[in-house]
């Protein structure tokens, strides 16, 4: 068998990945996890393949908690697998994937940072502090590039931990924070095209009724919230810390989660003249991005 090459890092993502996933969720042919991940890779472009990282830990890691050996090809073509391997090399020092990872994420949410304060000496001390906290950590804390799982784009991700960085620098500092923070936070969780069909006031009604729905919630299921999409507690880590199968906590979080939708398109139906299925479609384009809109929320 060769030490390198396609073949070489499809068996050792295997591998890892029936390891991981036997540990966690029970047993699993290797030849089934191989079939299921040889259809993802193929997927990933040259430039966000690192063969010497292990992949396979990776994306068992990231899978959520209800995938499955009968859906396991699916799940695994949710995720982005070329965005968490380029994660997964950035922070294990991997040199080229340092380079992409400056030159296509960090480098252009200074389109963002713009908007917060034009000033070039602010926006290079925020993209120095993100730097550090996404690829290098500190003693009490792993890189924060861990707590990326590949269910939306990276360069979203890292865009929203920017410009967090930035709305915390300016109040640690004492400074009146940019009238559209919230704003420019919310349209970092989606593409452009995807808000831009949302009118201006819509948008700011939306921030609103998700406050609202979030402040509605209880604080013990604020507090899991919490745990969850700010302090990267894992579902392992939440079923032991509330004495649950790791199965029930997953389903108690989602739960919440779609408590917290309906609430918001509850809210948004009382105070927004719409129809009801421009309302759902409204609420539908920031489903996908609701982990990154509740960790602005939940600070």
């Amino acid at each position: 068998m060769p030490e390198s090459g396609p073949e070489h890092e499809l068996e050792r993502a295997a591998r890892d990945f029936c390891r991981i996933w036997a540990r966690n969720r029970g047993a699993i042919e290797e030849a089934r996890a191989r079939e299921a991940l040889a259809t993802v890779l193929k997927g990933v472009a040259p430039q966000r393949r690192y063969p010497d990282v292990e992949l396979g830990t990776e994306l068992a890691r990231c899978l959520p908690a209800e995938a499955s050996l009968g859906t396991l090809e699916e799940d695994l073509s949710r995720l982005q697998v070329g965005d968490i391997w380029l994660a997964l090399a950035a922070r294990s020092g991997d040199d080229a994937a340092i380079r992409t990872f400056e030159r296509e994420l960090l480098a252009p949410t200074k389109h963002s940072l713009v908007r917060l304060d034009a000033s070039a000496s602010f926006r290079e001390e925020v993209l120095q502090r993100v730097r550090v906290k996404l690829l290098v950590g500190s003693s009490e804390q792993s890189p924060r590039l861990a707590n990326y799982r590949g269910r939306g784009a990276l360069a979203t991700w890292v865009n929203v931990v920017v410009i967090r960085e930035a709305i915390t620098m300016m109040r640690a500092a004492g400074r009146q924070q940019a009238e559209d923070a919230d704003l420019v936070l919310l349209e970092a969780t989606s593409s452009g095209p995807e808000l831009a069909v949302i009118k201006a006031e819509h948008r700011v009604a939306l921030i609103e009724a998700l406050q609202a729905a979030i402040g509605a919630l209880s604080p013990q299921e604020r507090n899991l919230l919490r745990l969850h999409h700010l302090h990267g507690a894992s579902i392992d880590q939440l079923g032991a810390m509330l004495q649950l199968h790791r199965s029930t906590a997953a389903r108690r979080l989602e739960k919440i989660r779609h408590q917290v939708l309906d609430d918001t398109r509850r809210r948004l139906l009382e105070n927004l003249q719409v129809e009801a299925a421009e309302l759902d479609a409204i609420v539908e384009r920031i489903r996908s991005r609701l982990d990154i809109s509740l960790e602005r929320m939940l600070e």
